[in-house]
Parts: structure tokens; C-alpha cells; sequence
């Protein structure tokens, strides 16, 4: 209605029982989040996508925003979600307070804020950087040739106090583990699929990609993976800089497990081969092959790190599976895993 029909008239809205538009103040399920988006200058944003998201532990829980809204002329926005849209974590009851508030709009870099940092009854405030400092990529084989058509994931955004990656950066060529930099960092972070800025990048002719959308002085995971390649994990940060390493770990027995490449914002990366890993899944008193059964990578060779279940095959008819992107050399171990129809 317009303005004088609202004043004169009471407007009742009905919702079909259990629609999402139904939840009021009432409903203790429901989470409200009310914010502002600015651009620099503290000047409003119009048309910002708004993002709730949160962690997942598991890679392969399907990975949607707890929902999404947009700001208005004056650069406010609402938006809800629910305390049960967390119930696929359940040793974790308070886990709905872990959420991200992210805004996003082409020509700006990316601000977030975490729920629980809002003060209550206060607005959640995001600024968006100046978007000029773009990731500029390009990544080649062992014999130096470039790689094309090669899959650069982008996520695990996360943004330092101040401003200023010097302090977390200096931490890092100290040998600091990550338990020990993130406190140079804010606490609120984007998860790997909750960027809102382009999550998935294909290398050119050249091995060449770029990444935009994230703003100065940030930090960022970069994930490639192709049909030969070794699955890559490296981290990038929005300033020029030469590569430094990360130590992962203080204890010298895992010291080949230590480092973490660092990569600043212009740089070219070598991509280790893939060792493909075939086989069949038969059943142990029978020897029939197996269908339906998962298998997925359990430890990489050069690492001590068991649970890496992000490469997984599903066997076919004949219990055959293959596995692509795990690297080459000693150490790499596999698990089956039966399927919930199966008694095993």
C-alpha cells in the first residue's frame, strides 16, 4: 500500500503454517540481525548482497548461506536466520552463535562481522575496502609449462586488526604457529564458502587467473585441483610481497609437516603431479565386489595428518573405484567406507 492507505488502514498478513516469513519476535528459533553497509567514506551502500553464513566441519555437508538479502537506498538491510538450521552439528548446541555477517558489491572489496561480536541491541556495521589490490596468479607444471583450465577455489577470508597485515605477516617469518598469528587477526572471518566473491576461478591459456572482490590487507586460502594435479592448498594475502613459509606445527617429530606456503598478491606456483590410486572393494568373505562403497583419502604422503577425507570415489557395479589429486610418494593411506545400506 501506499503511505496513506498504510496510516489508514491495518494490514494482517497471513502465513502458511510453518513458512520461515512466519517467525516473529516470539519465536526463540529465530535470530534477527539488522545492519548498516558503507562504502570508504562511511557514505551508504545501495544493492549490497548480505550474506549469513557459518562453518562446516565436514567438506561435503552441501554449503548454502544461511540466507542472503540485499541493503536499501540508505544502505540498511535485515535479515534472519534460524537456531535450527544448525542441527547437522549435534555434540555443538551453541554453534548457531558462530555466524558471519558478510557484504558484498562488485567495485568494492569484502567486509564481515560475527554475530556474536554485534553488541545486543546494536547494529552490525559493514565497511567495503576499495577494491584495487585483485590476486594475480599464474601457476605451472614441474617442467615450468602452464597449466590451463585448472580449478582455483577461493575462501577462508580473514582480515587483520587495524588494517595492517605487518604485525601478522612479521609473526609468520618468526615461525609463530597459527594459534599463535590469529591474534593479530580479527576474530570475525569468512569460512572457504562463504567468500560471496567468485569461489571457483579457471586458469587461462597461460596458467593465468585473477580474483577480485576482496580489498587491501586481507588473507585468503587458495585451493587447485585438475585432473593430474596434486590437490594444492596455499595461502595468499592482498599485498606484494615475495613468499615466506608458515609453520604448522612445534614439534620437530612432524617437522616435514611444518611449513606453509605464504604467496603474496602476484605470483607464480609450481603444482606437483597427482598419483592416481585405483582399486576394488570386494567383500572379505566373499570376495564379490562391492558397489556403492566410499573411498576417500585418509593421509597425504609427506604428512602426519589423518582425517583428510576431501578426495572421495564412490566404487561402481564391478567395486572398482579411482581416486585423482593425491600426491605422489610414500605415506598416502585410504579408507572404504561402507554406505548406510550396507551391513559392514
Amino acid at each position: 500500500t501506499d503511505k496513506s492507505r498504510a496510516e489508514a488502514e491495518q494490514v494482517i498478513v497471513v502465513y502458511p503454517s510453518g513458512s520461515d516469513d512466519a517467525a516473529d519476535k516470539h519465536d526463540s528459533d529465530v535470530i534477527t540481525i539488522r545492519g548498516i553497509v558503507v562504502d570508504p567514506d562511511g557514505s551508504p551502500v545501495e544493492g549490497a548482497q548480505v550474506r549469513l553464513v557459518r562453518w562446516y566441519w565436514d567438506p561435503h555437508i552441501e554449503r548454502k548461506p544461511l540466507n542472503v538479502t540485499h541493503s536499501d537506498e540508505n544502505g540498511y538491510f535485515q535479515v534472519t536466520y534460524r537456531k535450527s538450521q544448525f542441527d547437522v552439528n549435534v555434540l555443538r548446541p551453541d554453534q548457531w552463535k558462530e555466524v558471519a555477517v558478510a557484504a558484498f558489491k562488485p567495485g568494492y572489496g569484502t567486509d564481515c562481522v560475527g554475530w556474536d561480536e554485534v553488541p545486543r541491541g546494536e547494529q552490525a556495521r559493514l565497511q567495503l575496502p576499495v577494491d584495487d589490490q585483485p590476486i594475480l596468479g599464474r601457476v605451472v607444471d614441474l617442467e615450468g609449462q602452464p597449466l590451463s583450465g585448472i580449478k582455483v577455489s577461493v575462501g577462508g577470508l580473514a582480515a587483520p586488526k587495524n588494517d595492517d597485515l605487518s604485525d601478522w605477516t612479521a609473526a609468520v617469518k618468526e615461525e609463530e604457529p597459527p594459534w599463535l598469528t590469529v591474534k593479530h587477526l580479527r576474530d570475525s572471518g569468512l569460512p572457504f564458502e562463504g567468500t560471496g566473491i567468485p569461489e571457483t576461478v579457471v586458469t587461462d591459456n597461460e596458467g593465468r587467473f585473477r580474483v577480485s572482490g576482496i580489498g587491501r590487507e586481507r588473507k585468503i586460502d587458495l585451493l587447485f585441483e585438475g585432473a593430474t594435479l596434486a590437490r594444492t592448498e596455499v595461502t595468499a594475502v592482498t599485498r606484494n610481497m615475495a613468499p615466506i613459509a608458515q609453520t604448522m606445527t612445534m614439534s620437530r617429530t612432524f617437522a616435514e609437516d611444518k611449513k606453509w606456503q605464504v604467496l603474496g598478491a602476484n605470483f607464480e606456483l609450481t603444482l606437483p603431479p597427482t598419483r592416481v590410486i585405483e582399486g576394488a572393494v570386494r567383500d572379505a568373505a566373499t570376495g564379490e565386489p562391492m558397489e556403492g562403497v566410499g573411498v576417500h583419502s585418509w593421509m597425504f604422503a609427506g604428512t602426519h595428518v589423518v582425517g583428510q577425507r576431501q578426495i572421495r570415489s564412490e566404487t561402481d557395479e564391478h567395486g572398482r573405484f579411482r581416486l585423482v589429486g593425491m600426491p605422489k610418494g610414500p605415506g598416502n593411506q585410504i579408507v572404504a567406507v561402507p554406505n548406510d545400506e550396507q551391513p559392514y
